[in-house]
């Protein structure tokens, strides 16, 4: 493939033409984020006008990391946005060094103020704040001396709900009155004044998915997905008073609540959602002909095999910011009137993708056939594997399926056991399995690949030895030369035993997670968490791989990374390790993202043999201080240099043809015949697999990978 007909990496990793509507609470003005100078800011537009989006104001001026979440407060002149430091998740609603603070709530009862949770007072706890946005007046509404992580606040701010997650995973709920009282002499209560009513065990608390969605009128019920007695959850109102279920909304027995509309101005859910392989929403009146109208005009301009989300309304709901998601188009937003039922284009994320033709994802479960739409010959398979690892693939539009994919490579996402959404028994079936079962649907997913005719097995050293384990999720990014889940402990032990995969990438791992996921108790738990640990594994790594690191990673240390180099290193394992002084936990300035994917598909080339775009200037935005260091095979002294020395990164091609078709599919079940998994495939043709790929360095001196 020509170096014009691969959809190039800026397209994909840099910064979207626009994202992330809002709309104000009187529906007259959107609010959206945009690049000015390369850097993502605040623009604002009058809703009449948004047909002449170029006219939109910048409200914010960013010149150092740009700004990745905003919205609107009550007040419909008023906004919000949250801004770090270099990545380290300090978030600050506005400048203090070392302090959180996180925007919870709005009321209508509140139109000028924006409560705020936030560690000012001390570092280890998150109270709750209730900021005048006009004034700038701050007044404490309650003290967190319970080490409560959060707290869901009423729409009138008399009270809020908070969650303690426990040490064993089960979950209790308490409800802690609120003082707004302006008085400068009022009482702040404190959390441990609250009031128990609900208790989860480990196996009906879920992943997070259990937290409260929306309050009753009466403020005496809160609406929430609720395990107990069944497998999926189910969309509920639970009283807080009586301390039990007082209505079930209703339930999918394939998969858990993924969400749910509540009315703003009566309070009374709308509908619930569930995400199975996409999300879906359901009425819970269906004799409710405005809403169920609504959503069929909404599915039909969705189309087939395309979903939509509600992200933002107005004060009364009747203007709905819409986003519009399918897998071979990126992201779209439009603007629903419920009074008219007009549906108008706002706009698209990534509107210069529209001019490529992209692959499709289908959802495959049990590891089914791919109905006729094989390839024609084994092509190189990346295992794209979800993080969390309490988390889940969706459907949809995914750059790294796109990218991938226009590289030449197949592309499977396995939803292993613990991924959330498809039930409580699929979640807890990942208890103690990190290292073990969890790992195994993996390969169990690349197994079925190959029995498909995706890869062959039987060619170890070309078809097997060219699978990648990919791990992505805003946390990880892992490929496989060598696949390193490096905080996930878990893929160590199987895959450098076993040498499944042919190369690794490992990007932002985790070093220890929660402490409720693991035991440092018992000799026990510390005998098996120093077995698992992959850093008394590389010995057995025997794969090419590939670092990226954020310094500021307040999660994953760069310590940590540092660990795993080092001892490669000393053992004499290929590594390249890229790190960048101005990251954290994943990479959000565009330049990093692009620089780093340059790095990446040229060693996914060298190894695996499909295509990548010339390096060009995809180096020129990331900081001349990032640092990459390498070390070749037996080779014990890495070679460092800085990002910059590298000029160019030359690759030549074979000519060959590519369809645009791909497939794909999900993975649901705990046993080997039930798996579900995401697939995307280029169809391509005979000549695919011809080994006549080379990746050559311009600057002999930098053996890149």
């Amino acid at each position: 493939m020509t170096q014009d007909q691969l959809i190039p990496r800026a397209h994909l990793f840099g910064n979207p033409e626009r994202a992330a509507p809002s709309i104000n609470t009187t529906g007259t003005r959107i609010a959206f984020l945009a690049p000015k100078e390369g850097l993502l800011n605040v623009f604002v537009i009058d809703t009449d006008k948004v047909h002449d989006l170029d006219s939109a104001t910048p409200v914010t001026n960013d010149t150092v990391r740009g700004i990745r979440i905003c919205g609107w407060t009550e007040h419909p002149d008023c906004l919000w946005f949250m801004q770090d430091k270099g990545g380290d998740e300090e978030v600050c609603l506005t400048p203090a060094d070392k302090t959180t603070n996180t925007p919870v709530g709005v009321s209508k009862d509140f139109p000028d103020h924006l409560l705020v949770m936030s560690n000012k007072r001390d570092p280890q706890f998150l109270d709750l704040h209730l900021i005048n946005v006009l004034t700038g007046e701050d007044k404490m509404i309650l003290e967190n001396d319970e080490s409560f992580a959060g707290f869901t606040p009423d729409h009138k701010f008399t009270s809020c709900v908070a969650e303690r997650v426990n040490k064993d995973s089960s979950v209790d709920f308490y409800r802690i009155p609120l003082n707004t009282d302006s008085a400068k002499d009022a009482e702040v209560p404190k959390a441990s004044a609250g009031t128990h009513f609900l208790h989860l065990t480990p196996e009906n608390a879920g992943f997070g998915d259990t937290s409260v969605q929306g309050f009753s009128a009466d403020l005496q019920s809160v609406y929430i997905a609720y395990y107990e007695g069944r497998d999926t959850s189910a969309f509920v109102k639970f009283n807080m008073t009586t301390k039990s279920v007082e209505t079930v909304y209703g339930s999918d027995e394939r998969a858990d609540i993924s969400g749910s509309l509540i009315d703003p101005v009566t309070y009374e859910p709308l509908a619930y959602q569930v995400n199975y392989d996409r999300k879906v929403y359901v009425p819970i009146n269906k004799d409710d002909v405005a809403l169920v109208t609504d959503f069929a005009k909404l599915d039909a301009i969705a189309g087939e095999g395309g979903e939509w989300i509600v992200q933002d309304k107005n004060a009364d709901g009747s203007v709905l910011v819409v986003t519009m998601s399918k897998s071979d188009s990126a992201i779209k937003y439009y603007l629903y009137n419920r009074a008219t039922q007009e549906c108008n284009y706002l706009f698209g994320a990534r509107p210069v993708l529209d001019n490529y033709v992209l692959n499709k994802m289908k959802a495959v479960e049990r590891f089914e056939g791919t109905d006729g739409n094989a390839v024609t010959q084994p092509i190189p398979l990346i295992a794209h594997v979800h993080g969390g690892p309490y988390a889940r693939d969706v459907f949809g539009f995914n750059r790294y399926h796109q990218f991938f994919a226009d590289r030449g490579y197949a592309v499977i996402s396995p939803q292993f056991r613990g991924s959330t959404g498809f039930g409580k028994s699929f979640l807890t079936a990942a208890k103690g399995e990190w290292s073990g079962k969890m790992h195994d649907d993996v390969i169990d997913a690349c197994d079925w690949a190959v029995e498909q005719g995706i890869a062959i097995k039987e060619k170890l050293r070309s078809t097997v030895d060219r699978m990648v384990v990919m791990r992505l999720c805003g946390c990880h990014l892992h490929t496989r030369v060598l696949c390193l889940f490096c905080g996930y402990r878990w893929t160590f032990e199987r895959v450098y035993t076993y040498g499944f995969y042919s190369c690794l990438l490992g990007t932002y791992s985790w070093d220890v997670g929660c402490p409720y996921w693991r035991d440092t108790d018992t000799e026990e738990g510390r005998e098996f968490l120093a077995k698992i640990s992959p850093i008394h594994k590389v010995d057995n790594i025997c794969r090419p791989l590939l670092i990226g690191q954020g310094a500021n990673d307040p999660r994953v240390k760069q310590a940590e990374s540092d660990q795993i180099f080092d001892a490669m290193v000393a053992k004499g394992i290929p590594v390249t390790y890229v790190l960048y002084p101005d990251e954290g936990h994943g990479f959000a300035r565009p330049p990093n993202s692009i620089s780093f994917t340059a790095v990446t598909e040229a060693f996914l080339a060298k190894y695996l043999g499909g295509s990548a775009e010339a390096v060009g200037t995809s180096f020129e935005g990331s900081p001349s201080n990032s640092r990459v260091a390498v070390t070749s095979l037996g080779c014990n002294t890495p070679s460092l240099y800085k990002l910059s020395q590298i000029n160019s990164i030359e690759t030549k091609y074979p000519k060959r043809i590519k369809s645009r078709h791909s497939f794909s599919s999900s993975s649901f079940n705990t046993d080997k015949s039930n798996n579900r998994i995401t697939f995307t495939s280029p169809k391509t043709n005979s000549q695919f697999l011809k080994r006549s790929f080379e990746v050559v360095d311009s600057l002999s001196r930098f053996p890149l990978l």
